[in-house]
């Protein structure tokens, strides 16, 4: 038992692996890429946003994560994608100085590129055991009593599209990754939100070491046959 950390260890990241990820099923397969040409395939967008008034930014991730810094890569048992990059704490702790809030949510957007001649019912919300929306956390190592809990009501509007790439600031009724949040009101699913500890300052933030990995599952009908991929997006905290 460590002081000081809340731990929940659930899989253990699989040695990577050089072949390219299928999505199963016969016509064709998905992969997911932060933009719908360019950018880069089998990767995420990845934001850490902050819905609170006056503060409707992406400023605790540093900005979104397009893949820039992310190392990708492949794993097995279960057969997936992986993205693995850093977030700086000292990056974190300055947002949390300028505008602090108890909180943000995890946003998470991208394209469905498949490898058929069409495309048909994607969906970013599988109902998998363990997951909100279709991501499941996998693993969190977390210092200072910070949790990782589900909150913010969202629609369905952008789950089924195959283009989520719009990570918008707007704080209501936005298209924000596969989501369209709703700014926390009504019913309907929920998305991952971060909480930071109960002290002050630093005191209350994740610390270099901690890490959260994220299992995004998506599926869609390629050339007539179903199909469905999953990536893993691992995120490491840092000095």
């Amino acid at each position: 038992m460590v002081i000081g950390r809340d731990i929940i260890p659930i899989h253990i990241i699989d040695t990577y692996t050089q072949f390219p990820v299928s999505g199963g099923g016969g016509g064709g397969t998905i992969t997911l890429a932060t933009k719908m040409t360019g950018g880069l395939n089998n990767c995420c967008q990845v934001g850490f946003y902050s819905p609170a008034s006056g503060a409707q930014d992406y400023s605790y991730s540093n900005g979104v994560e397009m893949g820039g810094n992310s190392t990708l890569g492949t794993a097995t048992s279960p057969t997936r994608t992986t993205q693995e990059f850093d977030i700086s704490c000292s990056s974190l702790l300055s947002a949390y100085t300028a505008a602090g809030h108890s909180s943000f949510v995890i946003i998470i957007g991208g394209y469905m590129r498949h490898t058929g001649s069409s495309i048909s019912s994607p969906s970013w919300q599988d109902h998998v055991a363990g997951s909100v929306y279709g991501v499941e956390v996998i693993s969190a190592s977390l210092s200072n009593s910070c949790t990782l809990g589900v909150a913010g009501r969202t629609q369905d509007t952008y789950s089924t599209t195959q283009d989520c790439t719009n990570l918008s600031t707007s704080n209501t009724s936005a298209a924000k990754g596969i989501y369209d949040y709703t700014g926390g009101t009504g019913s309907g699913a929920t998305m991952w939100e971060f909480v930071f500890g109960s002290g002050r300052g630093a005191s209350s933030h994740p610390v270099a070491g901690d890490d959260m990995t994220f299992r995004v599952h998506a599926s869609a009908t390629v050339d007539g046959s179903a199909v469905s991929i999953k990536h893993d997006i691992i995120i490491n905290f840092v000095t």
